[in-house]
């Protein structure tokens, strides 16, 4: 059985010269047709899932701050499941901290959302 798979394998490649871009291009031309890349689709797209679009939370974020305090569970969703939106609002929210664009605070029954101007200010 060894001497029959040793048989099967295929002979050494000798590389002569470096490929050049016109071939590479021809090549990833062949692989995509070879793995049927034309077929293949994302992940969101394999999960049912939309895509999570953070600049719609951010804008809906802003919306809702108008200079004032709300607590996060009071922002609208933004994607029908509720569990996600959660997730997704929240992310949003700490990449909107990390720019200073809002201030979150831990209290007793929530998070507090308020622009950061706030904060500084107060």
């Amino acid at each position: 059985m060894q001497r029959l798979l040793a048989a099967s394998r295929s002979l050494d490649v000798a590389i002569t010269e470096f490929p050049t871009n016109a071939a590479l291009d021809s090549f990833s031309q062949v692989l995509d047709a070879f793995v049927g890349h034309e077929q293949m689709l994302d992940a969101n797209a394999f999960l049912g899932r939309d895509c999570f679009q953070m600049e719609a939370y951010r804008s809906m974020v802003l919306a809702n701050l108008h200079g004032r305090t709300v607590r996060f569970d009071t922002l609208p969703p933004v994607c029908p499941d509720k569990r996600l939106d959660r997730i997704r609002r929240f992310i949003t929210l700490l990449f909107m901290e990390q720019a200073r664009e809002v201030w979150l605070e831990q209290r007793e029954h929530g998070i507090l959302v308020m622009p950061y101007e706030t904060y500084v200010e107060g």
